[in-house]
């Protein structure tokens, strides 16, 4: 009898580790497996905090563009961004868009379609713009088009058009 005892436990420790290994395997498989958050490719926050700029939402209600550069008008004049040119350079053109955020910073401008997630970007020519504008490509869409600028204005125009009005009454 202690022959079947000694042979009993003698499988039972060859099937043992087949059994636990059994088992975990299902425990762990039935457990959900946390996954660490992936930031979004269009992360337009980010990409205003990493530029320390504004962001001004709305619509881009007209583009003048000229040799110096490009005007982008947000609303009904609220605000007007200017985009000075490069000599010997194009800027990109953006059109009017519907649903637009913008992010205006002293590094250079950024401009995103809401709707069809296109974005432009738009750096200043010198080095500390170009490597923040590198920072923040993995947070956007990959398909940006990119145009160096040479420096980047924005007014809020009523001030502008108040004025403008009075000496034109004249």
């Amino acid at each position: 009898m202690n022959i079947k005892i000694f042979n009993a436990c003698k499988a039972l420790g060859l099937l043992l580790p087949g059994i636990t290994l059994i088992l975990l395997l299902t425990v762990s498989s039935c457990q959900k497996k946390e996954i660490a958050p992936e930031f979004s490719k269009n992360d337009i926050i980010r990409v205003n905090d990493l530029l320390k700029g504004e962001i001004i939402s709305g619509i881009i209600s007209d583009v003048q563009e000229d040799t110096d550069g490009l005007a982008i008008v947000f609303g009904n004049e609220e605000e007007i961004i200017f985009l000075q040119n490069i000599p010997s350079k194009t800027i990109a053109s953006i059109g009017t868009i519907q649903n637009a955020k913008l992010i205006y910073s002293k590094f250079g401008v950024v401009v995103q379609d809401m709707n069809t997630n296109k974005t432009w970007l738009y750096p200043n020519n010198d080095t500390e713009s170009r490597e923040k504008f590198e920072l923040v490509k993995p947070y956007l869409p990959e398909n940006c088009i990119l145009s160096e600028v040479a420096g980047t204005i924005k007014i809020n125009s009523p001030f502008l058009f108040l004025f403008s009005g009075v000496l034109s009454d004249k």
